[in-house]
């Protein structure tokens, strides 16, 4: 019985959980990805071909319809929504002088 009440409040958590992200736009869901990965504002702006401060916007948004207090709990929220991250964690890609590749970051469902 007890086990059944953690997995039903397990299930509730992640229910209410997606239901949040999905009031994200196509846009913070992209930081929001990125975000999670540990990249700098100034990258996350260049990976997506915008300003710094849209990315300070954007991020702004994503914690506050999550609601995360934290980028600890934003990456905890991620992990347990299983979306996808890149391989790398988002940390090679910008040595001097390294191209960033566009790509798309989608929830894994």
């Amino acid at each position: 019985m007890a086990v059944d009440s953690v997995n039903r409040q397990h299930e509730s958590e992640i229910a209410a959980l997606k239901q949040r992200y999905d009031t994200l736009t196509r846009r913070e869901n992209e930081v929001m990805s990125l975000v999670v990965t540990g990249m700098l504002n100034k990258q996350i702006a260049s990976e997506l071909g915008t300003s710094e401060i849209m990315v300070k916007v954007h991020r702004a948004r994503v914690m506050h319809k999550m609601p995360a207090e934290s980028l600890a709990e934003l990456v905890r929220m991620s992990e347990k929504l299983h979306l996808s991250t890149p391989i790398d964690g988002g940390q090679d890609r910008f040595n001097e002088g390294a191209e960033s590749p566009q790509r798309s970051m989608v929830p894994d469902v």
